[in-house]
């Protein structure tokens, strides 16, 4: 839900923004050669699917009619959720539901088209389920998420209890806009509510990295704050350009933190990807988990 992965590919193209790992590489990842935008986005894809996100519908609450058997009426409101290899999680039952039901009507605009032969959303009951028309083009972008806010205070505890006052909250994500989460969102609800002959054009969103500091060698280095894969995320509130950093013309010093990362901050990143993807895998998952 918060990855940006084609943002990510626009700001940190493949050439310069790789590093060719060779047989350590292919050892270790299964890649001799690996780029920074895809280390990025699967660390923050992975980090935010173990821990999971609070989430609530984009286009607000909705009650969700019965689309048939074993599929019933739900209230849509707030929910939590986990990513891949969690899908059969207990603690995942809402955004699971709320997946069967967007399949579910992606699946009955196809078969509505076949039916009448023209854009589904002219049969009758097109807008049924929901009690009546709604502001989205599709039925099933009706459903689509929006995680709740991140919360610095946010703490390693059970997906309950992860509240700031009144309300839930998250971890700070890996990368964060420069313009803000509320301007992305802003931006999705009006993509999805726009009407078919005025669909936004996609924007480039420029993110930057959760930043934390600590020394190294005597020297003041900023570094990403990644966290611990099998204990928790990183959760500073404080970001920094690591594009703008790397590219800029430097003082002797600065170059010499410039040289640091590109052999220890690479590393970091390599290894936390390759944590998140040796993880062992959610028991409650079908098919993913062996005894």
């Amino acid at each position: 839900m918060r990855t940006p992965r084609w943002d990510l590919m626009q700001q940190f193209p493949p050439d310069p923004y790789s590093a060719n790992l060779s047989w350590p590489g292919k050892k270790v990842i299964g890649a001799a050669k690996i780029d920074l935008a895809s280390v990025l986005s699967g660390i923050h894809h992975d980090e935010d699917g173990r821990f999971g996100l609070w989430a609530e519908l984009l286009l607000g609450k909705v009650r969700v009619g019965s689309l048939g058997k074993d599929c019933p009426a739900i209230d849509a409101d707030q929910f939590f959720a986990r990513g891949d290899g969690h899908y059969l999680n207990p603690v995942n039952v809402d955004a699971r539901a709320l997946c069967y039901r967007a399949v579910a009507l992606s699946i009955r605009d196809v078969i509505f088209a076949s039916l009448i032969g023209k854009d589904p959303r002219e049969a009758p009951h097109y807008w049924t389920p929901f009690g009546g028309k709604q502001p989205s083009r599709w039925a099933s972008l009706r459903l689509v998420p929006r995680p709740l806010d991140p919360d610095p205070n946010w703490q390693v505890e059970f997906y309950l209890k992860r509240r700031s006052g009144d309300r839930y909250i998250n971890h700070q994500p890996l990368v964060m806009p420069e313009s803000g989460l509320d301007d992305r969102w802003k931006q999705l609800g009006e993509y999805i509510a726009a009407p078919d002959n005025a669909i936004p054009s996609r924007t480039l969103e420029t993110n930057r990295l959760r930043k934390t500091s600590f020394t190294f060698h005597h020297i003041q280095y900023v570094g990403t704050d990644l966290g611990d894969p099998r204990t928790g995320p990183g959760n500073s509130a404080a970001y920094f350009d690591l594009k703008k950093w790397l590219s800029s013309k430097t003082s002797f010093l600065e170059h010499i933190g410039q040289d640091e990362w590109s052999v220890l901050e690479l590393g970091r990143l390599v290894g936390t990807y390759k944590a998140y993807k040796s993880l062992d895998a959610d028991p409650h998952d079908n098919g993913a988990f062996k005894e």
